[in-house]
């Protein structure tokens, strides 16, 4: 199981409040969906279209293409390839006229998911006569209207693998506050204290590019914190020591000491599981998986203001952030990615231990 913020918690604890998150999460994208078919506005993401009327087709649907990479997750759950495609996606067939399809046809998670498999075709090559399957394509919109999952898997796709190392941090509770009375927003205060603290720690040397994304969840009410403020994100660790041959350890204690550092200050066991950093083998599992709270995180953001006591913040805040240099580069691997329709291999979502056995290894 991925990594949480309330690791110190029993397991069965954790499980439960996952489980009411992604309730929360699943009831926020039903109201903004009734929403969108009752006035044609998105509630979370306002769009202008060429004519300059306002409109929610105008750019790709951010809460779409999160299923869509969900649903491309599960398909490279052992590993795979995936490309880009400037080619329209194919039309998903309308369901027989039933009582019982006209119920499931209410469920937002089977719409998103018919939705969604009109954009994610099979990759199929002739080899001899016969026809094998060499990856998956997305059907993508160019950059300038591609939705906010997409440039985050770009971002994550323009990082070399060897230098690819996510992370998840804990936020301290006087951070936080000060991030909640920042006029910045809490996603770039945050954004700019990591980049601080990096900096610090490669002093007289370039430091790493990374990107972010908030996750903080409250109740339906939003009352109670359910998941903490934490920040997960993509580091991607320098290498200075044997260019081209891999990151050297004592650049990854490097970055891990300055996350730390930039989340606040911890003690005892609290400090101990303040981090969590691994290898990115797969980027789609990794996109899909910090951006699975997204519209929990945009309702916690005006929730936790108002439970501090502070002033709703003036503009449209968003979530995730990420450095100049990093963001120019995905837009460059998503512009050739589209144009040339290349197969990128990925690894699993989840790395197998192998099994033991009584009397040694086998």
């Amino acid at each position: 199981m991925p990594f949480s913020p309330h690791s110190t918690r029993p397991y069965r604890a954790v499980h439960a409040i996952w489980n009411e998150a992604a309730e929360v999460e699943r009831a926020l994208v039903g109201r903004a969906y009734r929403y969108r078919y009752l006035s044609g506005y998105h509630p979370f993401k306002s769009t202008v279209a060429p004519s300059g009327v306002s409109s929610f087709n105008s750019r790709a649907n951010p809460i779409l293409e999160l299923a869509l990479l969900q649903q491309l997750n599960r398909k490279l759950a052992s590993g795979g390839a995936f490309g880009l495609t400037a080619k329209k996606g194919c039309a998903v067939r309308p369901r027989p006229f039933s009582q019982f399809c006209r119920l499931k046809r209410c469920s937002v998670p089977v719409f998103l998911t018919r939705k969604a498999r009109g954009r994610l075709s099979p990759q199929v090559k002739h080899l001899g006569g016969l026809k094998v399957q060499v990856g998956w394509s997305l059907h993508v919109l160019n950059w300038l209207h591609a939705s906010e999952p997409m440039k985050v898997l770009a971002y994550m796709m323009a990082i070399p693998v060897h230098q690819r190392y996510a992370f998840t941090l804990k936020i301290s509770p006087a951070i936080q506050r000060r991030a909640l009375g920042s006029p910045l927003g809490v996603a770039k205060y945050l954004q700019a204290r990591i980049a601080r603290a990096l900096r610090d720690a490669f002093d007289g040397l370039p430091a790493p590019d990374f990107l972010m994304a908030l996750e903080w969840v409250f109740d339906q009410q939003g009352v109670t914190e359910l998941i903490t403020l934490h920040v997960h994100g993509v580091v991607k660790v320098p290498d200075h020591l044997i260019p081209g041959a891999g990151p050297g350890m004592w650049n990854l204690d490097k970055t891990e000491d300055a996350l730390r550092s930039a989340g606040g200050v911890f003690v005892g066991r609290a400090r101990a599981r303040q981090l969590d950093t691994r290898h990115a083998r797969n980027p789609v599992g990794w996109t899909a998986y910090i951006l699975k709270n997204r519209l929990a995180t945009h309702a916690a953001l005006k929730s936790g203001r108002r439970m501090a006591g502070l002033a709703p913040h003036p503009e449209h805040e968003g979530i995730v952030a990420a450095t100049a240099n990093l963001r120019a580069e995905g837009q460059r691997w998503y512009e050739e990615a589209r144009r040339s329709e290349e197969m990128f291999l990925v690894g699993p979502s989840r790395k197998r231990k192998p099994k033991r056995r009584w009397g040694g290894f086998s």
